[in-house]
């Protein structure tokens, strides 16, 4: 896992994944860990040692070349130290990827939002047209009874 000390897994100490993905510990070879290397345990756990920016590393022999990376990794990393990494990958809250997943969201939902007024505005546009056509066919209906009981009332004169 990253840490000093006698113990390197979880599963030395007693720790194991079970049924359904829970942690489970066997509390005998915790207790037996614990008691034959107290600091490893602890170190497996806990361990958080951040290498500097700025720090040569041998790469090979002869060969140094100088971490330029923006902010220093671990030379030595725990467990929780582990889990905490993993956990601000997703929660991070400028790049993490649980904040670019809702934003990436909100941005489809923003979409949708406006698709939908696009829409609205088109359907309210063609029910003002359809409106203005019942009126004028309304309107034409009117005339064309005007005219017919006109024609009738001329027919009965004659």
């Amino acid at each position: 896992m990253g840490a000093t000390g006698a113990f390197d897994r979880l599963s030395q100490v007693g720790v194991r994944i079970g049924a359904g993905g829970t942690l489970e510990l066997d509390e005998a070879a915790f207790r037996e860990a614990l008691a034959r290397d107290p600091a490893s345990v602890e170190s497996l756990f806990v361990a958080r040692e951040q290498t500097s920016a700025d720090e040569f590393r041998d790469v090979a022999p002869g060969v140094r070349v100088r971490n330029t990376t923006a902010s220093g990794g671990f030379s030595s990393l725990g467990a929780m130290g582990r889990m905490e990494e993993f956990v601000k990958r997703y929660v991070d809250a400028a790049d993490g990827i649980l904040t670019r997943k809702n934003n990436s969201l909100g941005d489809q939902i923003k979409g949708q939002n406006e698709r939908i007024a696009a829409l609205d505005l088109k359907l309210e546009n063609r029910r003002l047209v359809l409106e203005r056509q019942f009126l004028a066919m309304e309107r034409a209906i009117g005339a064309l009874q005007t005219q017919q009981s006109s024609l009738a009332s001329i027919q009965r004169l004659g």
